[in-house]
Formats: C-alpha cells, structure tokens, sequence
C-alpha cells in the first residue's frame, strides 16, 4: 500500500472503535473473562453503567490490564464494581483509582474475603485524603499497589486495626522500615515461661491489645512476628514491602525507594517471597521490578500482544505470529508475555523449530 493511502486508511479508523488501544483494552478484557462468565457479570445490578464508565476511560483501563496479571477478572470485576458502586466517582480521583484497582487484582490472585479487602482501601483511601501515609504512596503506580493491596503473611497483623496502629506509631523515612522489626523485642519464651513455638505464647494476652503489631512489641515474638510487623510497619504507612521465606526464617523486604527493594532480617540469598506476580523468588521480584518500571514499554507490548490475540481470534496466524514477536521485541523482560507468546504456540501447534 502507498504512503498516502496507508494514512487515509488510518485516519478513517474510529478512536473508539475496535481498532483503537482503548477498544483492544476492553475487548480484552471480555476475552480474558470468557463469553460465560462475562455474561453472567453483565446481569448484575449496575454491572452495565459501570461497564460503560470502564470501557470509556482509557485511563482506568490500562490500570487494570497493564499492571500484572489478570486472574480471574470476573472476580476482580466484581470487586471493582461494589466499589463503585458506593462511590461512582472514585475512577476520577487517579491515587484512589490506582488503589482500588489494586485491591481488585488482588482478589482475583487469593480468595480474600471481599469485606476485608473493601476495608482496606477505604483505611488507604482515608489515610491519603487525610494526609497521613508517607509521600511516596501518592506516586506509586498501580502495580506497586498491589503489594499493599495483598499485605503481609499473617493475617492478624494485616487487618485495617494493625494498619492503623503502626501509621499512628511509626512513622518514618521510607529506608527506615527495614529496621522497623526491631520494635518488637527478640524472645523465644514470653514473661509466663511459654516458647513462642507453642500455641501459648501469645494466648494470655489475647484480648489485651488493639492489634497484632501491639501485642507483639509488648510481648516480644522471633522471626515471624518481627518480620509480619516491619513489613506490614512499611504498608500501613504507604511503603511497598512483603514478608519473605527464607530456610528456617521468616524476612521481609521493602522498596526502600523509587526503583530499589531492600532485604531485611534476612539470613539467605533463597527467599520464598509471599507477594508475586509469577515467580515467588528474589529474581522473580528483581524482574517484576525491572518490567513495570518501563510503563511505557508495559504498554507498546501489552498493546501488540493484545492486537495479536485479535489477529488470531480473525484467523490471521501468521500476523498474530509477527505480532508478537513484535511485542516480545518492544520489552523482552515483560514475563507474562513469554508466557502467553508459549502459550499461543501451543494453542496453534507451531513446530519445535519455532
């Protein structure tokens, strides 16, 4: 095709229409939820305006499929829904939007109870409105909030009680949440003589303190509690983090900075992390980091891997094929891709020299 029609041939494409990132996003999104599923979410109260304000703002859109994986979008839907449901015009407000699509992408990753998540975006919502979070949490991109959204390994220290407590007692420079563990004192056996490996350790005191986080800086607790409590120190006050498994020790680590996580109380290179996207590995976070920290380059891929899912559903295999090489060529660290490219392989029976 000549120059001149190429470009007229672009010009009479629609900016909202199929063709367009915006119309690719959304169609996507149905792909990924399947026709069922789609369906039956599309019978539920408001699900139709709220699907409405989603596919008209490009905006939201891209929070929700280019911030890490999708799992199970008709539960990350939902989610989405109720909140805006109470609150139609939270997608205007880009630090809340951010939040609660975090939350929902994280519902979709374990099986949260969806009162308890709801909670804590209104504890991230409240605290930002109010100014109380460190000054990071406003600049942080979608998928660093889904750190905060899944919180630590214990659930008694991630409840919106333990959140507040630690905002409201420790409040520090960013870096300096890697020692927040040590505000808990270091004891096998508590004041009575129990070993914290039996189930008596904290039982006298159940009852007495506000929270978790409370109860093990008064108590005391070895690597489990001092770990949950640094790292949920950092989340309640808007800092990245995530407890970590190591080999007989429990750790944590904390985006100490733009672009840096920091290991704390940590005893080995082999770390189990109990946030993570594919990989639960120290590398596997190292290059969920590098990939999303490129949100230019997250969107040129996920824009190409997207057009090649609409090639191959038109029976364009070999465009499809070109298309995500051109996605995988655009940034080679985004993971996920190289497993949808494998799987795309798989699905149209590509030989082993491909």
């Amino acid at each position: 095709m000549h120059l001149p029609l190429l470009l007229l041939s672009l010009a009479v494409v629609p900016a909202d229409g199929p063709g367009s990132d915006r119309g690719l996003l959304f169609a996507d999104l149905e792909r990924r939820c399947g026709a069922e599923s789609w369906a039956a979410f599309r019978t539920r109260e408001g699900a139709e305006r709220f699907l409405e304000v989603l596919e008209r703002d490009e905006r939201w859109l891209r929070d929700l499929m280019d911030s890490g994986p999708v799992r199970r979008p008709e539960r990350v839907l939902t989610f989405l829904l109720q909140l805006w449901s109470e609150d139609p015009r939270l997608h205007r407000r880009p630090v809340d939007r951010g939040m609660a699509t975090a939350c929902a992408l994280a519902m979709g990753m374990v099986d949260y109870d969806p009162a308890w998540m709801k909670a804590r975006y209104e504890y991230y919502r409240d605290s930002h409105k109010a100014g109380l979070l460190n000054a990071c949490y406003g600049k942080l991109g979608t998928w660093e909030r889904r750190y905060l959204a899944r919180g630590c390994q214990w659930r008694s220290f991630a409840n919106v009680e333990a959140l507040v407590f630690l905002r409201d007692h420790m409040a520090l420079p960013r870096a300096e949440y890697t020692k927040a563990c040590w505000r808990a004192p270091y004891r096998a056996f508590n004041c009575l003589g129990d070993t914290v490996q039996g189930s008596d350790y904290y039982m006298p005191f159940d009852g007495s303190f506000s929270c978790g986080p409370e109860m093990a800086m008064e108590v005391g607790g070895v690597c489990g509690a001092l770990s949950n409590l640094g790292a949920t120190a950092a989340m309640a006050n808007g800092v990245p983090a995530t407890t970590m498994g190591e080999p007989g020790h429990c750790a944590y680590a904390v985006k100490v900075d733009s672009d840096t996580w920091q290991p704390a109380y940590s005893l080995s290179w082999k770390r189990g992390m109990h946030t993570s996207f594919f990989e639960s590995t120290w590398p596997g976070l190292m290059l969920t980091e590098a990939c999303f920290s490129r949100p230019d380059r997250v969107r040129r891929a996920a824009d190409l891997a997207r057009r090649a899912h609409q090639l191959e559903a038109s029976g364009d295999l070999e465009a499809a094929d070109r298309c995500w090489a051109r996605a995988l060529k655009s940034h080679g660290l985004h993971y996920e891709l190289w497993h949808e490219w494998a799987a795309f392989g798989e699905r149209t029976k590509r030989d082993q020299a491909w």
